[in-house]
């Protein structure tokens, strides 16, 4: 035991008692001590009389505990000294006794704190740390950044990629055309000369979001990733949405959400999070996944090379990083079911008025929906394509769920289920996807495209479903 006080001064160094002393007594047994004159206890130790010149008389010394009732010090009081005395000393008291043990217990209570906030920050600079080796671990470097300046990749023609039978999928997931076409859509938008942002900036930056989409994932990749975010592009481009969203600060938040939209996605469900109580889960409660995303996307904007939005105004910053939220956590399938009726309601029971902060907000998060959705609407060989891929990444799932003794999150991460994709399939396209795009197709009316392919592949998996022919993830439509 050591104390850094005496006689009330701090010393400036400190004093070793020993265990086998009155305080160490106190410390192991947890029982306090009231002696009129120590030196008739065989147990005071003179050592510190001896070395300091003062003369022990009374002493009162109590445990501290804390929380958990382990003692973690003593408070002592030596020579009490009688009222308007002349120096003379008296003994400590029960009522004495009964102000030490609660000064003791404040006190005990106040190393508790001490030592949280010492383990607290602690923790804090080890995540520091970590965030920092993980932040250069995911940062596209220089030399990945010239590896991609110097490999031939294909250009897709900007009429081809205003085109609604454009389709993303085509490429491979290691193909660098993925992040060409990224960055030409950004560009042909002109939020690079809008909003100052250099190929130097932006370069890096698509990079580095590629690389923190997993590349071990069937479905959520970056490969969709830059299909949600050619869908973002279409919208504004082709369809008109850029005539009713016409601040330029949204559509940027818009495109840039898109692509960030599913990053670090694990290739689990939010009810596979809950459900195993997860790291995430633990940190996010409700839209689990998509508030990952939206801090792991937080986690690479920060980084002032990458901070897309840097040169904006603190109002617009401000402005851009609500849209950038609001527009991630929108592809959570739980906030669009919470939605649906008031979306329903938009040009068929009201007027849709973009003027209307609500309605406004609604049909952000509806063009969010539905571009996480546009997958379902390319020709059926695509979108059977792309139903293979969210089903294989299911099974994987149901794979998991099982390992780990868990219940399936869902029929559809229940590998047994796969010849029953088409059943499936034609309730998920009739049930989630083509109310959505009807409820776009009431707002646009130049999307009803959209809806008539939603239509046309539900067909195709009715037909399926009629054949009574089982399923197999990879069988081409015959």
């Amino acid at each position: 035991m050591t104390s850094a006080v005496f006689d009330g001064q701090i010393t400036g160094q400190r004093l070793v008692l020993p265990l086998g002393g009155i305080a160490g007594w106190v410390a192991t047994t947890g029982q306090p001590l009231n002696l009129p004159d120590v030196y008739q206890d065989p147990r005071f130790n003179k050592e510190v009389d001896l070395r300091t010149g003062y003369r022990t008389k009374s002493m009162l010394c109590m445990p501290v505990l804390g929380p958990s009732k382990k003692i973690v010090g003593v408070t002592n009081l030596i020579n009490k000294k009688a009222f308007e005395s002349d120096g003379k000393f008296t003994v400590f008291t029960r009522e004495d006794e009964e102000l030490l043990s609660a000064f003791s217990l404040i006190c005990g209570l106040a190393l508790h704190k001490n030592f949280l906030l010492a383990e607290i920050s602690k923790k804090q600079k080890t995540l520091t740390l970590t965030m920092e080796i993980m932040s250069y671990h995911a940062i596209a470097n220089a030399q990945e950044v010239s590896r991609y300046l110097s490999t031939p990749r294909l250009s897709v023609p900007i009429p081809d990629l205003r085109s609604l039978t454009f389709d993303p999928h085509v490429y491979s997931l290691t193909d660098d055309t993925l992040v060409t076409i990224v960055l030409d859509m950004f560009k042909d938008l002109g939020f690079d000369m809008l909003f100052g942002i250099s190929e130097s900036m932006l370069q890096p930056y698509v990079l580095t979001v590629r690389k923190n989409y997993r590349t071990n994932l069937p479905y959520h990749n970056f490969v969709h990733a830059t299909s949600v975010t050619h869908s973002i592009y279409l919208m504004i481009k082709t369809l008109g949405v850029g005539e009713i969203i016409t601040d330029p600060i949204e559509l940027f938040a818009l495109f840039v959400a898109a692509l960030n939209h599913d990053v670090d996605h694990r290739g689990r469900s939010n009810a596979f999070e809950k459900n195993a109580n997860s790291v995430l889960a633990a940190f996010y409660s409700t839209s689990t996944l998509e508030r990952h995303h939206f801090h792991h996307a937080m986690t690479i904007l920060q980084r002032d090379e990458y901070n897309l939005f840097r040169n904006l105004s603190p109002g617009e910053y401000s402005r851009a990083l609500k849209s950038f939220e609001h527009a991630i956590l929108s592809t959570d399938l739980a906030i669009y079911f919470g939605n649906l009726k008031r979306l329903k309601r938009l040009n068929v029971e009201e007027p849709f008025d973009p003027s209307n902060q609500e309605h406004l907000e609604l049909f952000k998060g509806l063009i969010m929906t539905t571009s996480d959705l546009i997958g379902l609407t390319k020709n059926f060989h695509s979108s059977q394509k792309t139903a293979d891929s969210v089903y294989t990444e299911f099974f994987l799932q149901g794979d998991e769920e099982r390992r780990l003794g868990m219940p399936y999150s869902s029929r559809l991460t229940d590998r047994s289920q796969e010849s029953f994709i088409p059943e499936l399939q034609v309730d998920f396209l009739s049930h989630v996807v083509r109310p959505a795009f009807e409820v776009l197709r009431n707002v646009i009316p130049a999307t009803g495209v959209l809806l008539q392919s939603v239509d046309e592949n539900i067909g195709c998996w009715k037909r399926w479903v009629d054949a009574k022919k089982p399923y197999v993830i990879g069988q081409p439509f015959s």
